[in-house]
């Protein structure tokens, strides 16, 4: 049995300009971070004695022959990548729902990556891990997906990513405690009830990318300007950061349909009105999580007025995806 454990992870800048589309040719910029929150593959090899090969286990059960019978779009072209032919079962657990916006999708992919690496022993690193995730969700699965969500999956930590023509790079902020503190206490991940198909929206934002330019620019800036932020102050200033989301979702909500709806707008009026600095839907956009940036003060009193909704406490994990168990 080999387990993996790949965290899921929080946009907070950036967000749009991680896309191939864009950044090889413009270049691009997002900051955020890994949460302890995680995808968990459970894998072990099968044998030719059942009347399957394969069985996989998620939201449904698949028991197949044959590998390009395989429904899962991931574990399908992740297994084909890696050569892998013989049997095998595979279970997968995640600690949040998918479809939600923390890029769970991707930490899917990682952690698969990660146990076939470890089972072929294959060299592994976060550059290796993500450059994997990307190609495969890219190229071979061929989804309208950026390339955040496998870097952050990869190296975990609070980081901004460089994006250009030539690739990558990562540049890890390391926080104090009382950063981290700060996170742990202000930064509210609210859970809309919502799931919807990242999918679908990401194709309509690649499909007016041409008439957005000038919007993708300014969501960029915002990056910087949170880059900036987060490197010079001692603590956070949860005003700035919460100003930087509250315009970046603004920016968000007109560069493409269903990122955002009648429901969600009135939501983030009413955290606005109760005091949030800002905040932001968090991945594609039209449901999943909202993340708003309240005083700590105030967080008790927040919480009251959305007590139809439920709060996920989080921190900030600093490991990437990892083996935690291997018989």
């Amino acid at each position: 049995m080999i387990i993996s454990r790949t965290p899921f992870r929080i946009s907070l800048a950036g967000g749009g300009t991680d896309f191939p589309f864009y950044y090889k040719k413009y270049g691009g910029k997002v900051v955020g971070f890994a949460i302890d929150k995680y995808c968990n593959i459970f894998y072990r090899d099968g044998n030719h004695l059942m009347d399957y090969n394969y069985r996989i286990a998620y939201s449904r059960i698949e028991l197949v022959k044959k590998l390009n019978d395989i429904q899962h779009p991931s574990v399908r072209n992740t297994s084909k990548y890696f050569h892998i032919t013989h049997p095998f079962d595979l279970l997968h657990n995640g600690d949040l729902p998918a479809k939600t916006g923390l890029g769970s999708s991707s930490s899917f992919t990682v952690g698969m990556c990660r146990i076939y690496r470890h089972l072929k022993k294959i060299r592994c690193s976060p550059y290796l891990l993500s450059n994997d995730a990307i190609h495969i969700e890219q190229k071979l699965i061929k989804e309208s997906v950026g390339s955040q969500d496998q870097i952050f999956a990869s190296f975990g930590g609070f980081n901004t990513i460089k994006f250009g023509k030539d690739g990558f790079n990562v540049v890890q902020h390391y926080l104090s405690d009382a950063k981290l503190e700060q996170i742990n206490k202000s930064f509210l991940l609210m859970y809309t009830g919502m799931t919807r198909y990242a999918e679908k929206i990401e194709k309509k934002k690649i499909q007016n990318i041409n008439r957005n330019l000038e919007y993708y620019k300014k969501i960029k800036s915002l990056a910087d300007s949170l880059d900036s932020e987060m490197k010079t102050s001692k603590k956070i200033n949860l005003k700035n950061v919460g100003e930087i989301l509250d315009y970046g979702w603004s920016l968000k909500r007109q560069i493409g349909d269903g990122v955002s709806n009648s429901k969600l707008d009135e939501l983030y009026k009413f955290a606005k009105k109760n005091g949030a600095y800002g905040g932001k839907i968090l991945g594609a956009g039209g449901g999943g999580f909202y993340l708003f940036i309240v005083d700590e003060k105030k967080v008790k009193n927040f919480k009251k007025k959305f007590s139809k909704y439920q709060f996920i406490d989080i921190n900030v994990s600093t490991k990437g995806s990892q083996i935690i168990s291997c018989d």
